[in-house]
């Protein structure tokens, strides 16, 4: 079964605060469900919690690239479906920029997540992420830019254009393959941050090695 892209959700506030709390609904066979902190300067949040219904994510982000504009990741595997609660809560008071997102029959048993890569610039026009993959499976891409609307490349999949105070937040996917590269472009230089990984298929996703050996 193919690995497909389920919902994604932006919120974010200039107002400091300690903790958010955003209802999300998600589909029933989602995999994962991933918490994206969008953080630039006075946003970068550490959390001490970050809940789904009941259940902790790990507080150790799975992807990040804090170079110029800050991206840090976070995911909850087999997450509970329907509409819940999701509840982030953190050090100190501050504002915060986030997204949530989920996937749909990914390898949760198994190796969810594959081949990863990030990118970074303190002034572009353009970012870039390129992964191996399979068939099947589906690369995911966010992108972090201090700067105007972004256009993604042509053939992948615009999931989420938000504005979250002055940041552009995006996330593409693409189908799998060889070797697949997401790009985003915009107008005039802006530093970023961006992040991306492939996204495993259960039951598929990379083949694991075959050794054979002869008994003499």
């Amino acid at each position: 079964m193919a690995v497909t892209f389920d919902m994604a959700v932006a919120f974010s506030s200039v107002t400091t605060v300690n903790d958010v709390t955003q209802q999300l609904t998600v589909a029933s066979g989602a995999t994962a469900l991933y918490v994206a902190d969008f953080g630039d300067a006075g946003y970068l949040m550490t959390p001490i919690e970050i809940d789904w219904n009941g259940t902790d994510f790990s507080l150790t982000p799975v992807y990040t690239s804090e170079t110029n504009q800050n991206l840090r990741v976070y995911r909850l595997l087999n997450p509970d479906s329907g509409t819940h609660n999701l509840f982030v809560d953190w050090t100190g008071s501050s504002g915060y920029k986030l997204v949530a997102f989920s996937v749909i029959g990914g390898d949760a048993g198994g190796t969810h997540d594959g081949d990863s890569d990030t990118d970074t610039s303190a002034s572009a026009t353009s970012a870039s992420i390129t992964v191996a993959s399979e068939t099947d499976n589906l690369v995911v891409a966010v992108f972090n830019i201090n700067g105007p609307p972004a256009a993604i490349s042509t053939g992948d999949t615009e999931e989420l254009e938000a504005d979250v105070d002055s940041t552009a937040a995006y996330i593409a996917t693409a189908p799998g393959g060889t070797s697949v590269t997401v790009d985003a472009s915009w107008s005039g230089g802006a530093r970023y941050d961006a992040v991306g990984w492939e996204v495993n298929a259960a039951g598929g996703g990379k083949a694991p090695a075959i050794f054979e050996f002869a008994v003499g």
